[in-house]
């Protein structure tokens, strides 16, 4: 198996070295492994050099200790890519935001009309497949799990938002579980 800094964040994960796992598993992997490659004594920072050197019995008793001599730096980092992370969610949380508003302003109504629409005719279909067909004996089709996931998400998604669109309008001060904003 060839070792990636995903597996090297695994086993230094395992060894309970989450700061420095959790760093390892992330964007800055390749950075924060020269330092444990140097801690460690390996040739080279490559996952492949980490690990042939992973397995000695004092790693874990060195990665403890880089752990504990660079926890500053490497909080500071891990902090980074949560931050990252959510900047990226915020992002495309916008774009979704954008793109429903826009739907909801258009003067063409299938544009506005179709999430509506999925919510008035889910109901109705799944009462006919599964009440009104077998008690005629019609053999309903056969519909993939994934089809009913996917539309229930789509109109619980479609349904959060406009609840908290209508509190925002409504001048509500709380958010979706009802703690003030």
């Amino acid at each position: 198996m060839s070792s990636t800094w995903a597996t090297i964040a695994h086993d230094v994960l395992g060894m309970g070295l989450p700061l420095l796992g959790g760093v390892l598993a992330g964007p800055a992997g390749a950075s924060v492994g020269g330092m444990v490659a140097h801690a460690l004594g390996a040739s080279v920072a490559t996952p492949a050099a980490i690990a042939s050197v992973l397995g000695s019995p004092e790693a874990r008793e060195k990665l403890a200790a880089l752990e504990a001599e660079q926890h500053v730096a490497l909080a500071r980092i891990q902090a980074e890519q949560a931050l990252a992370r959510m900047k990226a969610d915020t992002a495309a949380q916008a774009s979704v935001n954008s793109t429903m508003q826009a739907e909801a302003t258009s003067r063409h109504w299938p544009q506005w009309l179709w999430r509506p629409l999925n919510g008035l005719l889910f109901a109705p279909t799944l009462i006919a497949i599964y009440v009104v067909l077998p008690m005629l004996s019609i053999r309903g089709p056969s519909v993939p799990p994934v089809v009913w996931v996917m539309w229930g998400s789509l109109l619980g998604i479609t349904s959060w938002h406009r609840g908290m669109l209508q509190r925002r309008l409504a001048g509500d001060a709380t958010d979706a579980v009802g703690r003030p904003r």
